[in-house]
């Protein structure tokens, strides 16, 4: 990203300048790109750790990113899950807590993008958040099934995860 960014800027020092300014500034330059590198991955990481809690823009980017066809190294797949995961359940009220709002946003989102790691972070979240809404297990297994046995879903965790929030 940040070698793509200066090659199609005629700006060195504004394309320099807006990849530090924040995680969705970041996310802009990357929703077009062709590959998605590990160095990428480390300014994005470096963005959202400036950033602290990520804005639902910076979020909702980041499943734009995921749903491109751009070719993404493996590091991208777990800073995507984790902190998108991170978000939901810890930066949204309340914590560890997915409310059916939220829940109604994340598979819109998951939707959205389309990909079998947006599917595997909506599981990595029901099986991470204290309390979701008791539809959202049914959702993702529906999902699921239409994914055709994703290796990235694990269904132990869909089957075993308890459900107490009533949404």
């Amino acid at each position: 990203m940040y070698a793509s960014i200066l090659s199609h800027d005629v700006n060195h020092q504004t394309a320099t300048a807006d990849l530090f300014e924040s995680l969705a500034a970041s996310l802009k330059q990357l929703v077009h790109a062709s590959d998605i590198s590990g160095q990428d991955v480390v300014f994005l990481a470096s963005a959202a750790q400036m950033d602290g809690a990520i804005s639902q823009t910076a979020a909702e980017l980041m499943f734009v990113v995921e749903g491109n066809t751009a070719t993404k190294c493996p590091e991208w797949s777990v800073f995507f899950r984790d902190v998108i995961t991170s978000y939901v359940i810890w930066d949204l009220c309340p914590a560890g807590v997915v409310n059916g709002v939220q829940a109604e946003w994340l598979v819109a989102q998951v939707d959205r993008a389309g990909t079998k790691g947006a599917l595997a972070l909506l599981s990595h979240v029901v099986a991470e958040a204290d309390r979701v809404p008791l539809w959202l297990p049914a959702v993702i297994k529906g999902r699921h099934a239409k994914t055709l046995a994703s290796p990235f879903v694990d269904a132990k965790v869909l089957a075993a995860r308890p459900v107490d929030f009533a949404a």
